[in-house]
């Protein structure tokens, strides 16, 4: 229930699945970059066949067509994150877009 919350609120980023592709066991926290900017990390893994959301740790077939891997878009927590992680790169303006 949590992480439906987290997808509906428009913090999860969803990746068109691919046969073969996708975040697997040990990719949690990897980063989503497109265009050399990071726009979310590694989180879960959503498998569509039986709508249930998949921890990444968990023992599951990686690359299969009928699971879509979910990411954690950043930008809404950069602030957060800034609060613990003083060093972290300041809002990009490609978060204000």
């Amino acid at each position: 229930m949590q992480m439906f919350k987290i997808v509906s609120k428009k913090r999860g980023v969803c990746l068109k699945r691919e046969e073969d592709k996708g975040i697997c066991s040990g990719d949690s926290g990897g980063p989503l970059i497109c265009d050399g900017k990071t726009y979310g990390v590694a989180h879960v893994m959503y498998d569509i066949a039986k709508c249930t959301f998949l921890d990444i740790p968990e023992k599951v077939t990686c690359g299969r067509y009928s699971t879509v891997g979910v990411y954690m878009f950043i930008c809404p927590e950069l602030d957060w994150i800034k609060s613990y992680i003083g060093s972290a790169p300041d809002r990009p303006a490609s978060c204000r877009a």
